[in-house]
């Protein structure tokens, strides 16, 4: 738990957006989410089909995930409302030539597509606070504007001194899993005001992980 002087000192507080999330948000979202099924036993394609190829039944569906999306985005509701949602599946996956098993975390769909109509409605403010140092973000062609930079970069080093520089192959570690929780939300807090909500009731408590066993 970091100390408050270790946190990231900003000029003032923002005050937190408006998001506005309705059916139309979900439809689109719909399209975007991808993935196998978490605990609940249902995978992108089968929300997909639920919420967009049946008329007005779908359309009263994605009515009522655009008022649960929002109540997850705009207020705080409590844990144990959402908590089934909000754990995931653990699936143990071998890295191969014997170097152990990698736990992998499958949450349920329902939990992405929320994530997704969230996202729908910030983007803008979340990929400016981003800029650069996140290109995945949304930035338009960030990811590939950084892969020609570098590689640009590296042509320019050795066409001066060839013999000084090279590449160096390493296994990173997951950085994501070492991440300080409160620093990050303390951090979105006033980056990306507009989702420090949801962000917050999503890891405000610990998510459990089931492992199945036949």
């Amino acid at each position: 738990i970091p100390q408050i002087k270790q946190l990231p000192k900003f000029p003032k507080m923002p005050p937190l957006g408006i998001i506005t999330i309705t059916e139309t948000t979900v439809a689109k979202a719909c399209n975007k989410v991808r993935g196998g099924a978490g605990l609940g036993g249902t995978n992108a394609l089968s929300l997909q089909q639920w919420c967009l190829r049946f008329g007005k039944v779908s359309k009263a569906l994605r009515i009522e995930i655009a008022h649960f999306a929002s109540w997850l985005a705009m207020d705080n509701p409590p844990w144990a409302a959402y908590r089934a949602m909000m754990a995931s599946r653990l699936i143990a996956l071998g890295k191969g030539d014997q170097r152990g098993i990698r736990p992998i975390g499958i949450g349920d769909v329902l939990k992405r597509l929320i994530a997704k109509c969230v996202l729908e409605d910030t983007r803008e403010e979340a990929t400016e606070s981003c800029g650069s140092m996140q290109l995945c973000s949304g930035l338009r062609g960030g990811i590939e504007g950084g892969i020609h930079a570098a590689h640009q970069a590296y042509q320019s080093m050795i066409s001066e001194s060839p013999e000084e520089h090279g590449f160096l192959l390493i296994d990173a570690r997951n950085a994501f899993n070492e991440l300080s929780r409160i620093t990050m939300l303390w951090v979105t807090r006033h980056l990306w005001p507009s989702g420090a909500t949801f962000l917050f009731n999503t890891y405000k408590h610990w998510s459990q992980l089931f492992l199945r066993v036949d």
